[in-house]
């Protein structure tokens, strides 16, 4: 497989375009971290791992906003993901992830109301 192509969309986002076909959507941060450059070739590990990281930020970035606006509990948060279709694999890392950053507290939020 090889990089066909990267654009710049917004912000810290990029379009990196795979073989002419398959385009994923990935922030800066993975472009350095995995040293993406135009014309290189990648390997099929390589390949499967950019696209879990595509779509673990575009869920992220959606479930980010969607906590943006008032304080949600896990189980709101999940009935959120699974209503966009999110893996279950996937659900599961988000919400820890949230977890891991206070911004999903069911404690808190039970204390508040």
């Amino acid at each position: 497989m090889r990089i066909t192509n990267i654009k710049k969309l917004k912000h810290n986002l990029y379009e990196v375009t795979i073989d002419d076909s398959e385009k994923l959507k990935l922030v800066d941060d993975y472009l350095l971290e995995y040293h993406l450059l135009k014309a290189r070739d990648i390997t099929e590990a390589e390949y499967q791992a950019l696209k879990h990281l595509a779509d673990y930020s575009k869920i992220y970035s959606k479930t980010l906003n969607y906590l943006s606006y008032k304080m949600r509990t896990e189980g709101e948060v999940s009935k959120y993901l699974e209503d966009n279709n999110c893996p279950k694999p996937l659900l599961t890392e988000i919400i820890n992830k949230f977890k891991r950053l206070n911004y999903i507290n069911d404690e808190y939020y039970c204390n508040l109301y």
